[in-house]
């Protein structure tokens, strides 16, 4: 054998033992994440229901807000036409139901509304605690 060949098999495994080290080290290339952390003020004021709307499932509540506070600008929050499913969670949520639990069109119910400064997530989060418990389907 020629004595170049001896030398070059060990610089080669060398060469390649220090390129699967730095492959294996090297940091993925993930994509940004979007949005970051989210955060939220929160207001109380009344929920009033404009509509109900029935369906198999369950029965929209269509509802305008009135706030107790002003909220900060700019915000893309309207007080008007926001929608939760509500479901009876023992039964059927026919109209009896909605009756007995004090829902119907101008019915008013207290809510707490969160509403999104920064990040991307859900531009408002509403709450209604006066609903019958386990009604509101997220």
């Amino acid at each position: 054998m020629h004595p170049f060949k001896l030398n070059r098999s060990p610089v080669l495994l060398v060469a390649f033992a220090i390129l699967v080290q730095t492959l294996g080290c090297s940091k993925p290339n993930n994509p940004p994440i979007l949005g970051g952390p989210c955060t939220y003020l929160d207001f109380e004021g009344t929920a009033t229901i404009t509509a109900l709307e029935s369906q198999a499932d369950g029965c929209w509540l269509v509802f305008d807000t009135k706030l107790s506070e002003k909220q900060p600008t700019p915000t893309s929050y309207r007080n008007e036409g926001h929608r939760i499913l509500i479901k009876n969670a023992g039964g059927k949520t026919d109209d009896e139901w909605l009756t007995s639990q004090g829902i119907s069109v101008g019915a008013e119910f207290d809510v707490q509304v969160a509403i999104i400064t920064s990040g991307t997530c859900t531009p408002a989060i509403f709450k209604l605690p006066k609903l019958p418990a386990g009604s509101v389907q997220d």
